[in-house]
């Protein structure tokens, strides 16, 4: 067979023309080279990109900032702690620092130091990222030196330079050394490289502005989960509570605590959860004699756990609800006020899908 090649068509078109090369055919896409370039990914199709769920951020917190450390020699730093809350389960593998990048108040940017998942008390919640940034903080000035005394009295020995900070490292009571240390502050969060979901998602191009560390905490999510064996067993349903950091309840009676959350359900109906599952306690004393069994039991229901940003609402009503109240004050979070007044709409579990009939003569 002949071919003829009109001019200006290339040798590729002839190598697809004749299949060679075609991923149908075996062939194989070659490596990149030692440059470091990737062949493009192609996008998918429209329709199949609308069929999936895009993932999403749905809430960055700033911390309270760790001490100033360093010294004039080595250079000043602060640490701060950012937790970030995805609205899908993530894998840990995925998880590597230089997969964020963190823009500061001055317009720099950090890769964080470490990129780890949030405390959790279960082995579901893993939605919550904890990013620890080290920010590299610029002294103030030097203040100009004090013209001689023409008296020739000695300089003030308590005058201090503003470039040294404060008597344990607390810049609170130098306006200078605050505005140095307000410019380090992490205002944004931008996924530089991709997470994978627990189930395969892709996660990238994502980002979000960071809420600083004088707003309370807040609700990032309130979900409808199933009952089982490690949350609220035996409850009719669980609203699953997302929090943009880790809590601590601060009511130490139950049922104080249980009156805070209420519920509304579809019909209408107003409710409080029968009990909460993963709540952090302050731990009751253990006496010597307490059995190991004790202990595990306490803290699988959060008494002496370390606090996580989860908490599950286990109902007695098998009506499901759709949107929580929680009172004002209840929850602290980690170096933030405790929560404001808060009403929110409650994402409902998807029913599932219909079995697909099987035909009569497959296997």
């Amino acid at each position: 067979m002949v071919i003829r090649m009109h001019r200006g068509v290339s040798s590729s078109l002839l190598a697809l023309s004749l299949g060679l090369g075609s991923p149908a055919l075996g062939a194989c896409v070659p490596r990149s080279s030692s440059s470091g370039t990737r062949p493009p990914r192609q996008p998918a199709p429209a329709s199949a990109r609308a069929s999936v769920r895009a993932p999403k951020i749905l809430s960055a917190q700033l911390a309270r900032p760790g001490p100033l450390r360093g010294g004039p020699e080595t250079g000043y730093t602060v640490e701060y702690r950012v937790y970030v809350v995805f609205d899908l389960e993530l894998a840990p593998a995925s998880l590597w620092p230089d997969r964020f990048i963190v823009m500061l108040e001055n317009g720099a940017r950090a890769e964080p130091a470490r990129a780890s998942l949030a405390p959790a008390n279960e082995r579901d919640e893993q939605r919550t990222v904890a990013l620890d940034i080290i920010a590299r903080v610029t002294p103030p000035d030097e203040p100009p030196a004090a013209a001689p005394d023409p008296n020739g009295a000695p300089p003030d020995a308590d005058a201090s330079s503003e470039a040294t900070p404060p008597q344990g490292g607390d810049p609170s009571s130098s306006p200078a050394w605050a505005a140095a240390l307000a410019e380090t502050v992490p205002r944004a969060i931008t996924l530089a490289g991709v997470l994978h979901g627990a189930s395969g998602e892709i996660i990238e191009e994502l980002s979000s502005s960071i809420t600083p560390a004088d707003q309370p905490v807040g609700l990032a999510a309130a979900v409808q989960l199933p009952a089982d064996a490690t949350r609220c067993q035996g409850a009719a349903q669980v609203i699953r509570t997302y929090w943009t950091t880790p809590v601590t309840t601060t009511r130490p009676q139950r049922a104080e605590l249980l009156a805070a959350f209420s519920l509304t359900t579809q019909t209408g109906q107003r409710l409080h959860p029968a009990r909460l599952d993963d709540v952090v306690e302050p731990a009751p004393p253990q006496p010597e004699t307490d059995a190991p069994e004790s202990l595990v039991r306490a803290y699988l229901h959060g008494r002496g756990a370390p606090p996580d940003n989860v908490i599950d609402l286990c109902l007695a009503e098998a009506t499901p609800a759709i949107q929580l109240e929680v009172a004002a004050g209840v929850l602290a979070g980690d170096g933030v006020a405790a929560n404001p007044p808060i009403s929110s709409a409650i994402l409902l579990r998807p029913a599932p899908a219909p079995a697909r009939p099987v035909a009569a003569n497959s296997p």
